[in-house]
């Protein structure tokens, strides 16, 4: 009796401070209300893009808060709960922002990592996301970051080594890039029944059985 209450005892800490993941309702799981609806839609367009392309999974997620954990610790338990990234592949990517404890993480599946380095990961976070959210504009370092991730994913480019202002022609180009995608991912949308939902009826987002392993960087503002 002794030993089963001293065994009670120790858990409790562990009960009382279990993770509470918040639910993967889509693509973005806006729980810190960072992202408006225009670019919410805009993003959301291109993760599915990505993934009808690639398959790989990437997930935007901002929480109130860490519960007290690691970002490190939380982002790689969030992205092994959801499952994000297909089974066997480890093809999955998330970007977590934490406002309140002012921290970023770009979490990176195994299946990734070749494409998007530890290091990769960290010159996203310091080039590009921070600057952006120390001038306290968040959405456009999340619209930012996560362009250039799909595009590294795609194989289109190396990431920055620092953060001037793509030029016109690039930016001209990079636009009609942009439109092709759109139009050809409507066109397979069209095309493939294994895609199409009933009217009315939203396609829910799930994971595909990815893993996570702690790949990735994190950041502080």
């Amino acid at each position: 009796m002794r030993l089963f209450l001293l065994l009670l005892v120790l858990c409790i800490p562990a009960f009382a401070h279990a993770q509470n993941f918040p639910q993967l309702t889509g693509r973005i799981v806006d729980q810190a209300n960072l992202i408006n609806s225009s670019t919410e839609t805009r993003l959301v367009g291109n993760l599915e893009s990505l993934e009808s392309r690639t398959t790989d999974q990437f997930v935007i997620v901002t929480v109130t808060s860490l519960q007290n954990y690691s970002i490190e610790d939380f982002a790689r338990n969030l992205g092994n709960h959801w499952k994000i990234g297909q089974k066997n592949k480890d093809n999955g990517i998330i970007l977590l922002i934490a406002p309140n404890e002012r921290e970023v993480r770009i979490e990176v599946g195994d299946g990734l990592a070749q494409k998007i380095s530890d290091s990769a990961a960290q010159k996203i976070i310091d080039n590009i996301i921070l600057p952006k959210f120390k001038q306290n504009n968040m959405q456009d370092g999340i619209e930012l970051a996560t362009n250039e991730i799909i595009k590294i994913l795609n194989g289109e480019v190396l990431p920055r080594e620092e953060t001037e202002p793509p030029s016109e022609n690039n930016s001209i180009f990079g636009k009609i890039i942009f439109w092709l995608t759109i139009g050809v991912s409507a066109i397979i949308f069209i095309a493939d029944p294994k895609v199409k939902v009933e009217k009315g009826e939203k396609k829910r987002f799930r994971g595909g059985g990815g893993k996570f392993k702690g790949k990735g960087a994190s950041g502080k503002w």
